[in-house]
């Protein structure tokens, strides 16, 4: 077998009382035997993959009384005194076989691109995306033999791209009990494998191993419960927190996660107070986040805009007293709190931690933005957890404290470590696995909420915030009417993650201004949301380029006519006035000023000079400026050349 192929063996069992070592066992041999078409293979083969190619600790003794045991799934034959050979029921293989083409993840995959009409070459993507999301949820507990298999098969796939990854999401919640049934077997036996097969595991999965432990929430973790990153986060988080705390768990969080909650809270108040009141930016925010609140990661900027627009709050100010006052409130909800006794921690040991967790991070391939304050935070917390934990790190049924965190890179972090069986961090994925796993009476509800924590996530095409602020901005600028305003900043967010070629562009445009130049481009050349203001963009310019010309060349005879023969005649008058010239003088002072008025303006071009400076002074002003390039003002100076720049001469 090329590929341990995690879904196939977590479907071969599909109830939900699988939770034991042994059956365990079973599923692995009887994936192991489908690869082979059920021929006879030797005890010491199915050992020999067992312990060296999926990395389980077992006895070889052990394996033998299992096997013997368990006639109902095996057919043993002795072939020769004591080389034993095996294989599985007929009935089993059949009934693996079928459950394998009829009731595995790939045939829902199978039937969901089809009923949706995707193309069969996105069976690989979604089945990439599930190997990395099963990675993820199983880091924690799994051994590293088992990471690293499964890290094989999705090397590849290490891009996604938005459209894979949207189609992955709409997979998961694709309205199919059934689908939804295998999809959560997968995962939960996934966890209960990596568990069972690390350090000492479980014998079996009870209320009892939840007893006693303590999880320390991350500074994201209470933000999420406040309603940062969307209401649908907050509630699936809120429910199972509750779950944790009826099973007996305590939650708490730290010093200095509560000084980290402060902090942030304190700079984005800062940031808003400098954008709440800039030309409707936040108000423009808040209705597109109302009209479809998919298309937006949640971020602090948009949690404030749409609570704005609720009239929940009606300024930062406001808004940090809301999230503080909230936060009080979720406390007595809930049932979690402030650690009441914190280790003392020498500031040195925290240092040394944090530099090795922000230097790891930096080296995962994709890793996101990271700060070394932000690993000071994580530093303190981890150690705490071990703190707690004492000297137990490899039984999951023993270690009292988990570092709960939506940071899956940290979590790979703290498993690089060959001495730390069980890692310090914990998933609400894998909250919600293990304590669904003990629910007496799983419904449907159930399931549609553990698709709420697996959803692989999209922050990375998603629209924050400060990308529709910096949009209204630029379009502001741009003089563009408020009505147009909201249409054009969807256009400028749907432009920013496009990835097929751009004609009018060598590359796809990136920053602010291009984006927004580019749509404007687009969206005259349509006709679109302009309407019959402008009825072709090629015409457009050439009447703003004519208009400026005329218009400023009008102005600038203006200014020589007003100084020609209104400002030199008042300075000759005022002289006269002061000194008492005679008319005679006078005149002469006039003529003189006239010839040196003159001479700079023929010889040194000073009128010219002038008009070209005001010319460039319109077009920076202008909302078609960039608009196809240089083609506004390539007219205008070729309109400007076509007199020599002299505002009095006829054109040729």
């Amino acid at each position: 077998m090329n590929k341990f192929n995690l879904f196939r063996v977590n479907c071969l069992i599909n109830d939900h009382g699988s939770n034991s070592f042994n059956k365990i066992i079973i599923s692995l041999i009887s994936e192991h035997q489908i690869e082979n078409q059920n021929q006879l293979v030797s005890l010491e083969d199915i050992y020999k993959y067992l312990v060296e190619f999926i990395g389980l600790k077992i006895d070889f003794d052990y394996l033998k009384s299992l096997i013997n045991k368990s006639s109902k799934f095996f057919e043993i034959d002795v072939l020769e005194e004591i080389n034993i050979h095996i294989k599985l029921t007929d009935n089993l293989f059949i009934q693996v076989r079928d459950t394998i083409s009829t009731k595995s993840i790939e045939y829902y995959i199978k039937e969901f691109l089809h009923a949706k009409g995707y193309e069969d070459s996105k069976f690989d993507s979604i089945i990439s995306l599930l190997f990395c999301v099963v990675s993820e949820n199983i880091n924690t507990f799994s051994s590293e033999k088992i990471i690293e298999i499964i890290n094989q098969q999705i090397e590849s796939f290490q891009e996604y791209k938005k459209e894979d990854i949207l189609i992955f999401n709409e997979f998961l919640e694709y309205q199919n009990s059934d689908k939804n049934k295998v999809l959560y077997a997968v995962f939960q036996k996934a966890v209960e494998f990596a568990i069972l097969t690390s350090g000492k595991g479980v014998a079996s999965f009870n209320t009892r191993i939840f007893n006693n432990k303590t999880y320390l929430l991350d500074t994201n973790i209470i933000f999420r419960l406040l309603g940062v990153g969307g209401q649908e986060r907050q509630e699936s988080l809120i429910s199972l927190l509750k779950e944790c705390i009826s099973r007996g768990i305590s939650l708490q969080y730290t010093t200095f996660t509560y000084k980290e909650l402060r902090n942030k809270l304190t700079q984005i108040v800062n940031y808003l107070k400098a954008k709440w009141k800039q030309n409707g930016g936040i108000e423009a925010l808040g209705n597109l986040y109302l009209e479809n609140p998919s298309l937006f990661d949640g971020d602090f900027i948009t949690h404030y805009a749409s609570l704005k627009k609720a009239k929940i709050v009606d300024s930062p100010d406001d808004y940090e007293h809301f999230l503080k006052g909230r936060l009080r409130i979720l406390e007595k909800e809930i049932g979690f709190k402030q650690v009441p006794k914190e280790k003392i921690l020498s500031e040195k040991k925290i240092d040394s931690f944090a530099n090795y967790i922000f230097k790891s991070k930096k080296d995962l391939k994709n890793s996101t933005k990271y700060s070394l304050a932000a690993a000071k935070i994580d530093a303190y917390n981890v150690l705490q957890v071990r703190e707690l934990r004492g000297q137990n790190n490899i039984n999951y049924s023993d270690v009292k404290s988990f570092y709960l965190t939506t940071d899956r890179s940290l979590n790979k972090v703290l498993s690089i470590d060959g001495n730390i069986f069980i890692p310090e961090t914990i998933l609400p994925s894998q909250l919600f696995i293990l304590h669904h796993n003990l629910s007496e009476s799983p419904n449907q509800s159930d399931y549609e909420l553990f698709i709420k924590f697996i959803k692989k996530r999209t922050s990375n095409f998603s629209f924050n915030g400060k990308d529709v602020l910096d949009f209204h901005k630029r379009l502001v600028e741009k003089g563009i009417n408020n009505d147009e305003i909201e249409d054009l900043i969807k256009s400028c967010l749907d432009t920013k993650f496009e990835k097929e070629s751009i004609v009018e562009f060598d590359e796809i445009p990136k920053t602010t201004n291009q984006i927004i130049d580019y749509v404007l481009n687009k969206k005259l050349k349509e006709v679109d949301n302009l309407g019959e203001r402008i009825k072709s963009l090629e015409q457009t310019i050439e009447e703003q380029a004519s208009n400026l010309y005329y218009e400023t060349k009008k102005h600038i005879k203006w200014l020589d006519f007003l100084f020609m023969f209104l400002l030199i005649p008042l300075i000759v008058l005022f002289i006269k006035t002061l000194t008492d010239l005679d008319w005679w003088i006078s005149l002469l002072i006039f003529i003189i000023f006239e010839v040196i008025k003159f001479v700079f303006s023929s010889k040194f071009k000073l009128i010219n000079k002038f008009w070209l400076k005001y010319i460039n002074y319109r077009i920076e002003r202008s909302p078609l400026k960039d608009l196809e390039g240089e083609s506004l003002k390539e007219l205008l100076i070729s309109f400007y050349n076509n007199v020599d720049g002299d505002p009095w001469k006829v054109e040729k």
